[in-house]
């Protein structure tokens, strides 16, 4: 195909118009590109002309149907030299599945009820789950459950967001937005000023793990000193807690007590309910302090211990030590290793309490400077084949027997053992 002068003169013209009708037009490389086909070409050459025609009349195509077409020529040979000839369009992603909102928990206890207007009513239960439901009923029936994180009566933002969800509900039955917004505003203030004043609405509105702490709580004993203990005492079970577990923000440590004291029936606490707990626990309306020098419950399970543990036998050899009605003297440590074995009898039998308590056992010898160290695997003790868990005390932690029988100190050992090396 020939290109004359005329077409050249035509061309440029074309371009000029379609310049002046707002369309951006490609030039040097950017023009270079392949065409899409001959007759693509040719039908693109037969609009220029058709545009210049048009521009010297009256009626000119407006500028957005001219840059739709040439967009639409310019992406279909930008298509065919991505893909180039031949090869077929590949299939498009499938789409990123939405995340699923997860529902809100459903409310625990028994909550209260704040009237709004007519039969429209407000529902504030206490925390569940991290969260703080609120329920719009009319007539009784659940309008819409809301789940904020917030004690929604300490934060008055909360407000819009639950006057917005209110009205979603309620659709062509809505009240005015602010008319409905100074209602629920006015009936999050009651709550407030309740529950300052008013112990029913403290009860409704307290989640069950600290109502359950707080109904269940038979005394609070303090011992203050370089090494607080605190002994909770909940339906005859006694905690036995430390002052820097009871300082712990996370609710944890709490459940896990709790679960050892009550094997089936977990506390479940958040960490919300953990403050409050420590809260109720610490106020001097449930706590009572007593002087260093009273007997404590861990002194007595000490005392207890020592009696329980006195007629063990010494024995200076760990090889020696086959059984648990023997205790081992380390010279070199100078420390009594007593078997593991030996202490969980002492805990099931004589304290009536589970194996699990060796844990607060352990807190209190250490506490007391009884037991240095904690527990520890040993090997070589007795014939036993591997390492065995043994509890090293202070040598005058008991008056332990020889072979004699006869009660003896671990320095009396010491010298009969010396005396008759001589």
């Amino acid at each position: 195909m020939t290109v004359t002068d005329e077409d050249r003169r035509e061309s440029e013209a074309a371009i000029e118009a379609l310049k002046r009708a707002g369309v951006t037009v490609r030039t040097g490389a950017d023009a270079k590109r392949p065409a899409r086909s001959l007759e693509t070409a040719a039908a693109e050459f037969d609009r220029m002309r058709e545009a210049i025609e048009v521009g010297e009349g009256d009626q000119a195509p407006a500028p957005e149907a001219i840059e739709e077409e040439a967009g639409t020529a310019t992406a279909d040979r930008e298509d065919l030299e991505h893909k180039g000839p031949g090869i077929p369009e590949a299939e498009a992603p499938p789409a990123p599945r939405k995340r699923k909102e997860r529902p809100p928990p459903e409310p625990i206890g028994e909550g209260e009820t704040i009237p709004l207007w007519g039969n429209v009513a407000m529902r504030v239960y206490p925390e569940t789950r991290g969260t703080f439901p609120i329920e719009f009923l009319k007539g009784g029936r659940r309008l819409t459950l809301e789940a904020p994180k917030t004690p929604p009566w300490l934060s008055p933002r909360l407000a819009d967001h639950l006057n917005t969800a209110l009205a979603a509900a309620l659709r062509e039955e809505a009240r005015p937005r602010e008319f409905m917004r100074q209602k629920i505003g006015e009936a999050l203030a009651d709550i407030s000023d309740r529950l300052e004043t008013d112990d029913g609405t403290k009860r409704a509105l307290t989640s069950g793990p600290v109502r359950r702490m707080i109904e269940e709580t038979e005394s609070v004993i303090v011992y203050p000193g370089e090494a607080t203990l605190y002994e909770v005492t909940i339906t005859g079970r006694t905690l036995t807690i430390t002052a820097a577990q009871m300082a712990r923000i996370e609710p944890g440590f709490i459940n896990t007590a709790v679960l050892n004291a009550f094997p089936l029936d977990p506390l479940d606490a958040s960490k919300n309910d953990w403050k409050a707990i420590k809260d109720y626990w610490l106020s001097p309306d449930v706590a009572e302090v007593r002087e260093a020098e009273e007997a404590t419950e861990a002194e007595a399970v000490i005392d207890r211990l020592r009696t329980f543990l006195e007629p063990l036998v010494i024995v200076d050899q760990a090889a020696l030590m086959i059984g648990d009605h023997l205790a081992w003297y380390e010279e070199v440590e100078d420390r009594v290793w007593v078997l593991n074995s030996r202490i969980i009898k002492f805990i099931v039998e004589d304290l009536k309490r589970p194996d699990t308590y060796s844990v607060t056992l352990s807190k209190i010898l250490r506490t007391s400077g009884e037991m240095p160290a904690p527990s520890k695997k040993r090997r070589g003790i007795g014939k036993f084949p591997g390492p065995v868990r043994v509890w090293g005390f202070r040598p005058g932690f008991a008056r332990f027997k020889t072979g004699t029988g006869r009660a003896l100190s671990i320095p009396e050992v010491l010298k009969n053992r010396r005396e008759g090396s001589e």
